[in-house]
């Protein structure tokens, strides 16, 4: 805020008398701009966040589920009852079973999935939070400083100039969307074990609760 009034006492200083007659008009052009960018950007934020959340999906179904399943169809009592149903040949102890274990393994898929992508929503809601309130500002500066717009020739300018001032930076945003999307992707590499696995989502989660702290 005081480099922003830094700036506008200065504007005011150098200013001359007049105000062009443009003015209005492209302050009204201004904020149509950035609110298309900022319609672009937070849609952006969220069809990458969509993206990732696939890829904890996928990981879930592809590389969790059949370690966990593994795990859960050894266990002395689980193995057991299916041995014995494997001897007895009945299919109605078969479709017993099944629907006996079937949402067991279904809920312990959506509460391993729901962990997962916490951290995501939370992230995505924060970036998302943020980059509404910069872009208030961006347009709340716009219209304080109406008189002071340039040419129609310099508006690409001049609203780089402004989303600066408030801190909308391309490069930090996307330096922060690289960092999710490795993240995401360290998920799919290959786990051997139900351990593996676990190591693999405790560093997810790690690493996770550390960009959101950068916000």
């Amino acid at each position: 805020m005081k480099k922003f009034l830094s700036i506008f006492l200065l504007l005011f200083i150098s200013a001359c008398a007049s105000i062009p007659k443009e003015a209005p008009e492209l302050s009204q052009h201004l904020g149509v701009e950035l609110q298309e960018l900022e319609n672009a950007h937070l849609n952006l934020v969220k069809s990458f966040f969509q993206q990732e959340k696939q890829k904890v999906r996928k990981f879930v179904d592809e590389k969790w589920l059949p370690l966990y399943a593994t795990n859960f169809f050894e266990e002395p009592a689980i193995e057991n009852v299916w041995q014995q149903v494997v001897v007895s040949g009945n299919k109605e102890d078969r479709l017993q079973f099944i629907v006996k274990t079937a949402p067991k393994l279904q809920q312990q898929i959506n509460l391993k999935y729901q962990e997962l992508i916490t951290p995501l929503n939370q992230l995505e809601l924060e970036l998302t939070t943020s980059i509404r309130a910069k872009y208030n500002n961006a347009k709340s500066i716009n219209q304080s400083l109406t008189s002071y717009l340039y040419s129609a020739a310099d508006v690409a300018e001049n609203r780089q100039r402004y989303l600066d001032m408030v801190g909308v930076s391309e490069e930090g945003n996307n330096q922060l969307i690289h960092e999710t999307e490795q993240i995401t992707a360290q998920l799919l590499k290959g786990a051997e074990t139900v351990e593996e696995a676990e190591e693999k989502i405790r560093l997810f989660t790690e690493k996770m609760e550390e960009l959101l702290a950068k916000l």
